[in-house]
């Protein structure tokens, strides 16, 4: 992940997709890895949604509209973003988180999910898209 053979976008519309920039929400309720990572995301070119720093605010950005994939942090403030993983899984949108928790404190409906450590190698992020996209589950996410 880290050899500089992430790809953005134009990788996945070259792939088949050939629509539009994918829409990216973002979950984090740390203000400066939500920047940086929104920063990497637009960098390569994906569409970002958010950054938004709880699952009441991204729950109403799926009502108006909907996503093409997202990255959430698990732990948000007091609770979690395990609800709205499962809402995103059960509208088809490719989910990965970003934490400093374990894989191994995901629920079991959520297991398959993969799960990057954070801080998150800024320029690995935009591969972590592509691959969720693809419906990859890179190599890298924390088992």
């Amino acid at each position: 992940m880290r050899d500089g053979g992430m790809q953005g976008p134009s990788a996945v519309e070259s792939s088949g997709s050939g629509g539009p920039t994918p829409r990216v929400l973002i979950v984090e309720d740390d203000y400066f890895a939500a920047k940086d990572t929104a920063q990497a995301l637009r960098a390569a070119g994906y569409r970002v949604v958010g950054p938004v720093p709880d699952t009441e605010n991204a729950l109403r950005i799926l009502a108006e509209g909907g996503v093409d994939a997202a990255l959430l942090d698990i732990r948000l403030g007091e609770g979690n973003s395990f609800g709205l993983a499962k809402a995103l899984k059960r509208q088809g949108v490719p989910v990965a988180f970003l934490s400093g928790l374990a894989k191994r404190a995901l629920p079991p409906d959520l297991a398959d999910l993969p799960v990057f450590d954070k801080p998150a190698d800024l320029q690995a992020v935009a591969g972590i898209v592509a691959a969720i996209l693809r419906r990859d589950t890179p190599a890298q996410a924390i088992m």
